[in-house]
């Protein structure tokens, strides 16, 4: 039998995942490689345990997000992975993991540029003190270089004007749409999160493929496959090495559907 509250209200939880990959050069000097462009990651039906388990304050469970996970997956998968399966609770090959950096709650700040030019974005309605949004990432959601995100490193209030990290590869113009990601001190809470894990120069065997990785909470430990698994996302191998830094941000958003 269908389960009638379920089809009339549902509260999904829509994951994405994005990186900054950096590599140390022989000199010392790092230096930022390639920032990816935010894309889905699947949301596995462990999840749902783990939630159950947390909202019952069930004395086995350590915590929510407690692991993020890395593995080299199959090297039969080429660039084109097939996807994780829904009922998935261990990633097919793990061979390292690390406590995240840092899991903070976040809101989106949506807004129109007017103008711009290859690393600026002018928005007039802006009314925030400067230097406001330094720091935080922004994200064209529309328009010219939709998809794409940049670090933000200044603002000024008199103009409006937002000035990124890394140029864009066309300037910025009145079809751009944006959205920032402010972190919220807490209470109020919001029902999105953010969390931030740094495979850093020494993490993980020095010198391997990755095609894949994966949040672990409830009762994971530093353990390879231990705890429950929350989400998974493959992806064409991305060689990693005692040279390089890669930075990965995973959004968990909460979202009602009627």
């Amino acid at each position: 039998m269908a389960d009638k509250a379920k089809e009339r209200i549902g509260l999904p939880i829509y994951g994405r995942i994005r990186e900054d990959i950096f590599k140390r050069l022989p000199d010392g000097r790092e230096v930022l490689l390639e920032r990816r462009p935010w894309r889905r990651n699947k949301i596995v039906d462990s999840a749902g345990q783990l939630l159950a388990g947390l909202l019952a304050n069930y004395v086995g469970f350590t915590g929510g997000i407690l692991y993020h996970a890395i593995g080299q997956g199959n090297a039969g998968w080429g660039v084109s992975p097939p996807d994780p399966g829904d009922g998935d609770t261990t990633l097919y090959d793990e061979v390292f993991r690390k406590q995240p950096a840092t899991i903070v709650f976040v809101q989106e700040v949506e807004g129109q540029a007017d103008s711009g030019t290859y690393d600026t974005i002018v928005d007039a309605a802006r009314t925030e003190a400067d230097d406001y949004w330094n720091g935080m990432m922004i994200t064209v959601t529309a328009g010219t270089n939709a998809g794409l995100s940049r670090l933000i490193k200044d603002f000024q209030n008199s103009s409006g004007t937002i000035t990124v990290d890394e140029p864009f590869p066309a300037p910025i113009d009145s079809s751009s749409e944006y959205e920032i990601d402010e972190p919220v001190t807490v209470p109020p809470f919001t029902d999105k999160i953010e969390v931030k894990t740094v495979f850093s120069f020494g993490d993980g065997p020095d010198g391997f493929d990755m095609r894949e990785q994966g949040l672990f909470g409830g009762t994971a430990t530093a353990t390879l496959d231990s705890g429950i698994m929350i989400n998974a996302l493959r992806h064409p191998p991305m060689y990693k090495d005692h040279t390089i830094k890669i930075v990965r941000y995973i959004q968990l958003d909460f979202v009602r559907t009627t």
